[in-house]
């Protein structure tokens, strides 16, 4: 998953991305890397700080249509999110 270097990911967290999926999943991920990579953008531009940290946990969340995955979002109040998902990553799970 060497594309996510142009997202700012270093080589420890790409690492950490692949061990915590499937070798199906990262091919996925590979195969549909355009859509993970619009994916992230829009956490990275909607303010969510650590996007890094959501990818690494739930990677194939991001596999999501991107205006599915948007709406997991925007459906709740942005600044607070954006708090929450700070302060525990975990809380992604349950949106």
């Amino acid at each position: 998953m060497g594309f996510l270097k142009d997202l700012d990911f270093s080589k420890d967290e790409i690492i950490a991305a692949e061990n915590n999926v499937t070798d199906l999943i990262i091919n996925e991920i590979l195969d549909s890397k355009e859509i993970v990579i619009h994916n992230i953008n829009f956490l990275k531009d909607y303010g969510v700080e650590n996007f890094k940290e959501v990818f690494i946990n739930f990677c194939s969340m991001f596999l999501i249509d991107p205006s599915k995955f948007a709406n997991i979002f925007t459906k709740y109040d942005k600044q607070d999110l954006i708090n929450k998902i700070k302060n525990n990553v975990a809380i992604v799970e349950f949106l």
